[in-house]
């Protein structure tokens, strides 16, 4: 949950980025990947017969389906004040390392094993095919995409210098408090452009040898909630373009040192 606030005597800028073309990366820093379509809600939970169909419109690496129930919690000004359960179901792929979460109201697809965009939009397509056919929701309400990227310092380096831009790391980059900077955790609001928005979180974590600043975290939240009828071409499309906004902010997140060792290309 978030608030946005904006100023009514500033206007807001939608964010400009380069156009960034994906490439492999031999030091591939994506630690988790996630797609998620909210729809309208088609009850107060997904029964096992729902469950099943789509199971059964998805190819046949899905093999495994379990029940994952989930908690709604009301909030009120003193507090939480009541918790409903709704049933939902979890599918687990035989290949890829693929999950898809199936709620009364939304879908959502993750991956810890990342086989890049060409392999991952016709998952995608495929959920939103099945769901179209089995819940035959009227609207798409909200369409995300989360890219997670932890980066290892690398060797030779003591500190981000001329690896994060300077302007990401706002106080690390300070010479007065950068040297005493033990971890950081920030999050902004991006406007990308008309409905589309990243909420964007990074910050350095510890590493396995116990360096406080020995992990970069870039965590990007990029969502569209503008309301659309659920066509699949529609949502795919809408999709692309969120896809092509994470580039081009990971590629804007990262000095031209780091973007190459990432690649296996440094010198």
């Amino acid at each position: 949950m978030y608030v946005q606030l904006v100023s009514t005597n500033v206007p807001v800028v939608p964010l400009q980025l380069a156009r960034y073309d994906s490439e492999p990366l031999q030091r591939s820093p994506l630690v988790l990947v996630a797609a998620q379509i909210n729809f309208e809600e088609i009850g107060t939970g997904v029964s096992h017969a729902q469950a099943r169909e789509i199971q059964k419109a998805l190819d046949a690496s899905w093999t495994s389906l379990q029940p994952a129930p989930q908690m709604r919690v009301t909030l009120t000004a003193t507090g939480p004040v009541s918790e409903t359960s709704r049933s939902a179901y979890r599918l687990q792929s035989s290949v890829g390392a693929w999950s898809l979460v199936i709620s009364p109201d939304s879908v959502t697809l993750e991956t810890q094993n990342y086989p890049g965009w060409g392999k991952m939009a016709p998952q995608i397509e495929s959920v939103a095919d099945a769901v179209a056919k089995v819940f035959d929701p009227s609207q798409c309400l909200r369409l995300g995409l989360r890219y997670i990227d932890k980066i290892p310092l690398p060797d030779g380096h003591d500190n981000w210098d001329g690896l994060i831009p300077a302007a990401i790391r706002s106080l690390l980059s300070d010479p007065t408090f950068g040297g005493s900077v033990l971890g950081s955790d920030q999050r902004h609001m991006l406007q990308l452009e008309e409905g589309a928005l990243c909420m964007f979180h990074h910050g350095l974590q510890a590493d396995d040898q116990g360096r406080a600043s020995g992990i970069y975290l870039l965590d990007y939240d990029v969502f569209d909630q503008s309301p659309r009828a659920f066509a699949v071409g529609d949502i795919m499309a809408a999709t692309t373009v969120l896809h092509q906004h994470t580039g081009a902010l990971f590629r804007a997140s990262l000095d031209d040192t780091l973007y190459e060792w990432l690649k296996g290309d440094e010198k």
